[in-house]
C-alpha cells in the first residue's frame, strides 16, 4: 500500500520570516495584505499559511503585536496606532497620524498664504533606517530575458514536476512542461502537458495521455482550416 501521509513538522510555527505588510486605507488599497519579498507574491493577511506575526516596523517606529494569534493572522487587527493592539518601543516616536495633520497644516498653510516658517511643525523622525549594506544589483538583459538560471527552472510536486523555460531559450517556443507521475518516486509517467508560445503554427498546448496512449492539441484562433484541436491515439496489438 503506498504511504502518502506526511511526516508530522516538528517546526511549524516555529519559524520567523520577514514579510511585507501593506496597509490599506492609501493609493486606493482597499485590504490588507503580505507580499513575499523573494517572489513578489501576494497573499491576504487571513492566509492559513501565516501562524502569527511578532512585530512590524516601518520608517516611524518599531510595532510588537500584543494580540494573541490562536487563527494565525486571521484576527489580528493592523491599527498600529492603536498602543492596546501594538507597543511602540521608541518613545515619543513620530505616528502615521502626527505626519499626516502636520501635512495638512502646511497645505492649509500655503492656501491662504503663511508662508512663514514658524507656522509649520517640523517633526523629527525617531527611526530612521540604515543604508543598505548589499551592493547594487545589475542584471543584465540576457538575463532578464532568460528569466531563469540557464533559462530552466524545475518545481517538484507530489507525483508531479513543473518545468519552465525561458521562450529566448527554447527553439521550439515551449514555456512550461508539468510532468505528472503514478507513483510517490516518480519513476511511472501518467501524463505530459506543455504549453507554449510565438509559434507560427499557432500551437498553444499539448497533452501526452501515457495511459491511453493518446495526444490532443490545441491551437489557437486564426490557424489554417480553423484548426482549434487535434486528437491522436496509439494502438497496440
Amino acid at each position: 500500500m503506498e504511504n502518502s501521509q506526511l511526516s508530522p513538522d516538528s517546526l511549524r510555527g516555529l519559524r520567523v520570516y520577514c514579510w511585507v505588510l501593506v496597509l490599506s486605507g492609501i493609493r486606493s488599497i482597499k485590504e490588507n495584505f503580505f507580499i513575499d519579498p523573494l517572489t513578489g507574491s501576494r497573499f491576504p493577511t487571513n492566509d492559513d499559511n501565516f501562524h502569527g506575526i511578532e512585530s512590524v516596523w516601518n520608517s516611524f517606529n518599531y510595532y510588537v503585536n500584543r494580540q494573541e494569534c490562536i487563527n494565525g493572522c486571521r484576527d489580528v487587527l493592523f491599527d498600529l496606532e492603536d498602543s492596546s493592539q501594538w507597543e511602540t518601543v521608541l518613545h515619543n516616536g513620530i505616528s502615521q497620524q502626527q505626519l499626516t495633520r502636520t501635512v495638512q497644516r502646511r497645505q492649509e498653510n500655503r492656501i491662504i498664504g503663511t508662508t512663514t516658517s514658524d507656522m509649520e511643525e517640523v517633526i523629527p523622525r525617531k527611526f530612521l533606517f540604515l543604508r543598505s549594506w548589499v551592493s547594487t544589483i545589475v542584471v543584465s538583459e540576457k538575463d532578464l530575458e532568460a528569466r531563469f538560471p540557464g533559462g530552466r527552472k524545475v518545481t517538484r510536486y507530489r507525483k508531479a514536476k513543473l518545468e519552465r523555460f525561458s521562450p529566448t531559450v527554447t527553439k521550439d517556443g515551449l514555456i512550461s512542461r508539468l510532468t505528472t507521475y503514478k507513483d510517490l518516486d516518480c519513476t511511472e509517467v501518467t501524463g505530459v502537458k506543455e504549453w507554449y508560445k510565438n509559434r507560427s503554427d499557432g500551437l498553444e498546448e499539448r497533452n501526452f495521455n501515457k495511459l491511453e496512449n493518446s495526444t490532443a492539441e490545441h491551437f489557437k484562433p486564426g490557424r489554417a482550416f480553423a484548426l482549434l484541436c487535434k486528437l491522436s491515439a496509439e494502438r497496440t496489438t
